[in-house]
């Protein structure tokens, strides 16, 4: 009995004992956490220390939320200083879920999350995590805002997004970052806190640097000198020289592009001196880099005084681990540099030492193939990415010389394959970005290794490459778009182009704001937040869908015996164009073979330019008409000589400025011209793979086949002439097709047409275009308002398989190297809407009607649209006088996109039509003479 009562008590005691330990005194320890680490103790022995803490509150009924949240935030940041990131991932995040989840009680604030997030995105740069790092600095940056706190973390974490996306080319929103960080460290500079006044002054100037840094990448030169001149001033004034040696050699580089090199050395003396007096290691490198580059190098051609700054400059040690990839990637870029120097005197061996040592910089060892495999499935952690790409091409280039120099092809095979690397490279970098005008700088800047990778091919004859690298060097960004709608549901595309609305009009209201103006601070930094929303929703998509980033960045290859069987099973030929900076490729399909051609490009560009001023203004056409022939035959001959296509329907991807080959002269016998016209139909696209992924539009229940808009008069303020006698073209095409619709007058307004125009196979507008308006981008005019390219986003999936622009330039628009011209036409295949037909130049009403009706009279008929264009054409030119028969009044019209066939409904026959009639009268009488009988029988009982 006394053991049992022993054995009780003893029970007890070990009970409250482990009680205790299961709820310790957690005032007690808030305290401790409280009062931070003690630095004297060993990390480890400190997080030793705290463990069991935190399993004894996991069995603690008592225990609080803010006690637990604030134990896993020490944990982890012990975790972290001792750089084991992987367990600090373990603790941090679950203090930011608690805390998250007690926002707004006590011990719980939105200061907390902000810097909470700041540490997180360091641990996932510990680790090499890119786009949890952008996510947790993108947090930091929101809880700042909702805190109403501006901090030094705050700042830095607006600074490193301001690096990031400059880094991966995305200039304009590293300039959006840093406007929005020069914002918030003006605020900081009027507190009176010394330290956050003085972080304020430096992040100011800071992110001032890199957004003169941005506007020199994208050319805007005249915005860099100004603001450089601003902040120069500004430094002068608060007599400080941080940073002010690199605000001299920008201003340096600012006199470099408009060539005044003797301004641009002063300048960067002066730059060079500030940094030495300084001790700003990295500052002199880059300053030296640059000078011995881009002044010596490139400009005086002055080898030996390049060479000898490059060594000067690989000298100075960086001492800041802060900035050591800076450094790594200055020091690639100067190791480049030293191999071109050899490369030109031709000695290789010299050259690819150098070119290793580049590579180094970014990994011992490294090489093109290891990038590959370093970047996946996220973008490389460097600065100045562009560096690296410039690395890659110039091996590239290395390799051909060598070629040239030994004649052994072994080169340009290896030299090809660079440049493969290097396009998948750039394809990698090309979905990290978000802005389009950066992906456009992007695709501008691929133009080199398309170019030197299709020269390889030409000498090389491997006509199989060259059309990897022709289908490569366009419409990349249009692509990932159809890719894109492909993998995205209706729901989550709704969302996403409702941001994207909302971004376009903050970009409109920004384009037209005075920086100085205090609305333009806000507008930035509501463009940001929303620009941070709409990537994590593109972000989810790519989550919830594992083959999306595959699909969007694996674009594939497509070959030539494949383009072959999608294209030409009723196609004579595929022509695709390229027209670099020293040449102009040809590259021709047809069922009997392939052939590649290359051109002079000032030539060829000079005789296209004389074509098309000659050809788009009838008056000059009319008095010139015998050069014109000259030129049209000129051209036909530089094209097609030695080709022998087939007469048929062709399909060509051009290349550069649009000009219409129908209208190339093939031969003249006395007053007989025969125009290519004549033999060929003709159809243009952006690329094959554009021409792959054209399919029938989701067809609903009830889907018709033609919608015509035709406004007929316009707004005084546009001062567009009225298109008198469009409604009546209109009415005359709607007879051709038994399910259709129009709209004329005052209902035709861009709402109307955004909302109806999906549901057709077939739309026509007659109105006015501009290339370029108010925003400077292509526009449409509908009676009192018009319709900007920007206007049109994917908002439903469309029926439509072809849109017919009747309206002068609807095939213009500006220009980008890579990716063609930005017109309506481009815009609609964006959609996902397979065909347009636009106009190149304006042409008077009375052609145009013509010529459109004939169109639509074959179309309705069963004629593929390029067959269909070419018949119209050819009967317009044999029934027109002799003035109209120019190719300036039919040549206009061009077909872009699928010629496949469109299969529509036609009118029912007149005979089918009064059977109907009669059959209804037939029908009537009966019912009629049936309930007569019926009321006189009711009568009658």
């Amino acid at each position: 009995m006394r053991s049992y009562v022993t054995f009780l008590i003893i029970l007890l005691f070990r009970g409250q004992a482990m009680y205790a330990m299961q709820c310790p005194d957690q005032l007690a320890l808030m305290k401790k956490l409280k009062l931070g680490a003690d630095k004297t103790v060993p990390v480890k022995k400190q997080i030793a220390f705290l463990l069991p803490y935190l399993d004894s509150l996991k069995n603690c009924e008592s225990a609080q939320d803010s006690v637990i949240a604030q134990l896993n935030r020490r944990i982890g940041s012990l975790y972290n200083s001792d750089k084991d990131y992987l367990n600090a991932l373990k603790y941090y995040p679950r203090f930011i879920e608690i805390t998250r989840a007690n926002l707004g009680k006590p011990n719980f604030t939105a200061v907390d999350l902000m810097h909470g997030y700041y540490f997180l995105s360091q641990m996932y740069t510990g680790l090499n995590m890119k786009r949890e790092r952008m996510m947790a600095l993108d947090s930091c940056i929101a809880f700042s805002e909702i805190a109403k706190q501006n901090d030094q973390t705050n700042l830095a974490a607006l600074y490193q997004k301001i690096e990031y996306y400059f880094d991966i080319g995305d200039y304009y929103l590293s300039i959006d970052y840093a406007t929005r960080c020069e914002t918030v460290a003006i605020q900081c500079q009027q507190v009176d806190d010394k330290d956050l006044k003085e972080a304020g002054s430096e992040y100011n100037s800071s992110s001032s640097a890199w957004k003169i840094n941005a506007f020199l990448q994208l050319g805007h030169i005249a915005a860099a000198e100004e603001y450089i001149g601003r902040k120069i001033d500004e430094s002068k004034k608060e007599k400080s020289n941080f940073n002010l040696g690199i605000l001299y050699a920008l201003l340096a580089e600012v006199q470099m592009k408009k060539s005044d090199y003797p301004k641009a050395i002063s300048l960067f003396q002066t730059a060079l001196k500030i940094e030495q007096a300084e001790l700003y290691g990295l500052g002199c490198k880059q300053i030296l880099n640059t000078l011995g580059s881009v002044v010596y190098q490139d400009y005086y051609r002055d080898e030996a005084k390049a060479l000898k700054l490059f060594r000067k400059a690989l000298t100075y040690q960086n001492k800041d681990k802060d900035q050591i990839l800076s450094d790594n990637i200055e020091s690639l870029n100067i190791y480049t540099n030293i191999a071109g120097i050899y490369v030109n005197r031709k000695q290789f061996d010299t050259a690819f030492i150098y070119f290793k040592k580049a590579f180094d910089q970014i990994k011992p060892g490294a090489s093109e193939d290891s990038i590959l495999s370093v970047q996946k499935p996220g973008l490389l952690q460097q600065k100045k990415v562009y560096y690296i790409t410039n690395l890659m091409i110039a091996k590239g280039g290395a390799l051909q010389k060598k070629y040239a120099y030994t004649g052994k092809k072994q080169y340009l095979q290896e030299a090809l394959h660079v440049y493969r690397v290097t396009d998948q490279f750039l394809d990698m970098l090309r979905i990290e970005q978000t802005e389009l005008e950066s992906k456009l700088f992007w695709r501008k800047d691929t133009r080199r290794v398309y170019e030197k990778a299709i020269d390889a091919c030409y000498v090389l004859n491997d006509l199989e490459g060259a059309f990897y690298f022709f289908e490569k060097s366009r419409a990349a960004l249009l692509n990932d778009q159809l890719t894109h709608q492909r993998w995205v549901n209706d729901k989550d595309i709704r969302k996403e182009i409702q941001l994207t609305k909302n971004l376009l009009q903050l970009q409109r209201a920004i384009s037209v704001t005075d920086q100085q103006d205090s609305n333009y601070s806000a507008l930035i930094k509501e463009k940001l937040r929303q620009s941070v929303e709409l990537e994590r929703t593109r972000q989810q998509i790519r989550d919830e869908n594992p083959l999306y980033y595959h699909n969007m960045v694996d674009t594939g290859s497509i070959s030539i015996a494949y383009a072959r069987k999608l294209l030409l099973e009723d196609h004579s030929a595929l022509m695709e164009m390229f027209t670099g900076d020293s040449a102009a490729y040809l590259l021709v399909l047809t069922k009997g073979g392939s052939k590649l051609k290359k051109m002079d490009r000032q030539i060829y560009e000079a005789q296209v330019s004389s074509f098309n001023n000659l050809l788009s203004d009838p008056g000059v056409l009319n008095q010139q008409f015998a050069q014109f022939q000259e030129v049209s035959s000129a051209l036909y001959s530089m094209i097609f000589q030695g080709l022998n296509i087939p007469a048929g329907r062709i399909i060509i991807s051009p290349d550069g400025i649009n000009f219409p080959f129908e209208a190339l002269i093939m031969s003249t016998a006395g007053q007989t011209i025969k125009y290519l016209v004549n033999d060929y139909a003709t159809s243009y696209t952006y690329s094959v793979q554009f021409l792959e992924g054209t399919t029938l539009g989701t067809l609903t229940a009830n889907h018709r086949d033609f919608f015509g808009i035709a406004p007929v008069s316009f707004a005084p303020s546009f001062q567009l002439l009225p298109l008198g006698g469009s409604d009546k073209s209109l009415d005359k095409i709607d007879q051709l097709f038994r399910y259709s619709s129009t709209v004329t007058g005052i209902k035709a307004t861009p709402q109307k047409f955004r909302d109806e125009f999906y549901q057709y196979q077939i739309v026509q507008l007659y109105t006015h275009a501009s290339d370029s308006g108010k925003f400077k981008e292509p526009v449409i005019y509908f009676g009192n308002s018009s319709l900007n390219l920007s206007d049109l986003v994917y908002e439903e999936r469309p029926a439509t398989r072809l849109i017919v622009l009747s309206a002068c330039e609807t095939a213009s628009g500006k220009l980008y190297k890579g990716e063609g011209i930005f017109s309506f036409s481009r815009g609609f295949a964006a959609l996902g809407i397979p065909s347009t037909i636009s106009n190149l130049w304006s042409v008077e009403n009375e052609s145009t009607f013509k010529l459109t009706e004939l169109f639509y009279t074959y179309l309705a008929s069963g004629e593929p649209p390029d067959i269909a264009l070419q018949k119209s054409k050819l009967k317009f030119y044999n029934s027109a006088s002799r003035e109209k028969q120019m190719p300036y009044f039919w040549a206009a019209q061009i077909l872009s996109g699928s010629s496949d066939h469109i299969v529509t409904q036609r009118p029912w026959p007149i005979t089918y039509k009064i059977g109907a009639i009669m059959a209804i009268l037939v029908i009537t009488g009966s019912v009629m003479a049936w309930r007569s009988k019926s009321s006189r029988a009711q009568g009658t009982a």
